[in-house]
């Protein structure tokens, strides 16, 4: 997947900050090589990332959004925004595009998309045959 330029630096200061806890916990370190590791090398566990992402997404005040949610909201914004089908299905680890499609492809979303770019971050009362009712775009911090 292509990565952006500030994605790609939040990675590289992760990957050095778990270099120090390796270092640090000496013997210790069970390096299995995760990207979401304790601070003795030992997997995240999911509900700890979940739990995490809840209580970020309130200090934020953004709308109460599960972690999952994510993933449904990446891939529908990629396929919306003219990604390859067979792109978006691999690192989601589908069996086929079908599959993709059949769940991530809805036929308002290039039209939802378009509309909350143009809203900027103001309160956008959009047609209630969209089904999405009143959005709230937020500033990123």
């Amino acid at each position: 997947m292509p990565l952006d330029d500030a994605l790609v630096s939040m990675l590289r200061a992760h990957k050095a900050r778990q270099a120090a806890e390796k270092l640090a916990a000496g013997p210790a370190y069970d390096d299995g090589g995760w990207l979401l590791a304790d601070e003795l090398g030992a997997p995240c566990r999911p509900e700890s990332l979940s739990t995490w992402f809840e209580r970020r997404v309130s200090e934020l005040g953004l709308p109460r959004i599960r972690l999952h949610d994510t993933r449904h909201t990446a891939a529908s914004l990629m396929l919306a925004s003219g990604f390859p089908v067979k792109v978006v299905s691999e690192p989601l680890g589908h069996a086929s595009p079908t599959i993709t499609l059949g769940i991530y492809a809805h036929p308002c979303l290039p039209l939802c998309v378009e509309l909350v770019l143009v809203a900027g971050t103001d309160d956008l009362q959009t047609p209630t045959i969209l089904g999405i009712g009143k959005l709230k775009v937020h500033d990123q911090p």
